[in-house]
């Protein structure tokens, strides 16, 4: 296992319950309520903000600090890792969402206040049982 799989899995586990980040998004009429997140999925949301949160304040002191030439390297490989860690988080923590409430076939997914998880059936996600039986004469 790689050295920043292993940090990323200590950082999941330190996470305490109080310091949790609940997603601010309001409930929509169109929701249709699913669950509420996971413990794991809370941690992982957690950490994603942070990881936005870090890229954030990397780029805000590019734009307006001044830095010297070494100082800016440094920021920009900051800004570089913080987004590459909450892109990869994102991704992580939707596969989680979707494969945890088994919504692989709906679109729209969301998580609201509350650490609710919604869905909106307005749009579908990819027909794969026809996609399938068109590829495979099923």
């Amino acid at each position: 296992m790689s050295d920043n799989l292993r940090l990323l899995l200590v950082e999941l586990d330190m996470i305490k319950d109080d310091e949790i980040i609940e997603p601010d998004a309001e409930d929509i009429p169109e929701d249709i309520y699913v669950g509420e997140m996971t413990n794991q999925e809370r941690k992982l949301y957690t950490l994603k903000q942070e990881a936005r949160r870090a890229a954030a304040q990397s780029e805000f002191k590019l734009q307006f600090n001044r830095l010297d030439e070494d100082q800016k390297v440094a920021e920009q490989i900051n800004y570089a890792r913080a987004m590459s860690k909450a892109d990869l988080l994102d991704r992580l923590f939707w596969f989680e969402v979707n494969d945890q409430h088994r919504l692989w076939d709906i679109a729209s997914v969301g998580v609201r206040r509350g650490f609710k998880v919604v869905k909106n059936e307005a749009e579908t996600g990819p027909d794969i049982g026809g996609f399938m039986r068109h590829m495979f004469g099923l």
